[in-house]
């Protein structure tokens, strides 16, 4: 018997994501889940996860050196990331709305921890959200760009949701040659370049604010190329083998 499927809410679920259940008539349900137990299910594998450092030390091999200029990041880690990403790919397709959040802190909070190691790592400065009128439907709400005035003053304007997606690609493509294969000695462990590990962190740190308690999102107007790269991110790092 094939199973049923409970509807999906993307203002009380996450949209990757499906349990199993039952359905009142006793039948087979693949239930949603909602975004309060993703968050803390994904906080506690985050937590749980063997450390990095744990898995290069127990596995040491002298013939394979874990790059400088690299990003080490545990599988169970990078998992979470991709989880969060497919999400992110999902609510920023065309046309999709998205009601005031039902949830907790939990899924912000995460993402935003996971942003703030890959900042540190990259040493950017903290993430200082830009004061412009920017609309989550068509602009991303913590990034800005700045255009000169005819007086000579510098002012913020929004970012479309597609817009940086071409040079994040190129910045990607760029990097991989500084992603060099660590895992068949440390099969716990991906290597990201510091162009990826920055990019990463940015699209955390948008996912942070979008999934806060009580934010909503209009109709999205983009060409979907936002949604196709954060996909393209989140299979490298659930399916890399280097």
């Amino acid at each position: 018997m094939a199973w049923a499927e409970q509807p999906r809410d993307p203002s009380r679920h996450l949209l990757v994501w499906r349990g199993e259940g039952h359905a009142p008539d006793g039948s087979r349900l693949l239930t949603a889940v909602p975004l309060t137990e993703a968050g803390h299910t994904l906080a506690e594998a985050v937590a749980n996860a063997r450390s990095v450092d744990a898995a290069i030390e127990s596995e040491a091999d002298p013939l394979v050196e874990v790059p400088y200029d690299t990003l080490s990041l545990s599988r169970q880690q990078a998992s979470a990331i991709a989880t969060m990403f497919r999400d992110f790919a999902l609510r920023v397709l065309p046309g999709t709305t998205v009601g005031p959040l039902v949830t907790d802190d939990s899924l912000s909070e995460l993402a935003e921890r996971c942003a703030g190691r890959m900042r540190q790592r990259t040493m950017q400065y903290a993430f200082a959200d830009p004061r412009v009128a920017a609309d989550p439907a068509r602009h991303f709400v913590t990034l800005a760009r700045y255009v000169s005035t005819g007086d000579g003053r510098q002012v913020a304007v929004p970012v479309e949701l597609d817009a940086p997606v071409a040079d994040w690609r190129s910045s990607v493509a760029a990097g991989r040659v500084h992603e060099p294969n660590v895992t068949y000695a440390y099969p716990d462990v991906l290597s990201l370049s510091l162009a990826r590990t920055r990019i990463i962190a940015e699209l955390l740190h948008e996912y942070a604010a979008r999934m806060r308690p009580g934010v909503a999102v209009g109709a999205v107007g983009s060409s979907g190329e936002l949604s196709r790269f954060l996909e393209e991110l989140a299979t490298d790092l659930q399916t890399r083998d280097t």
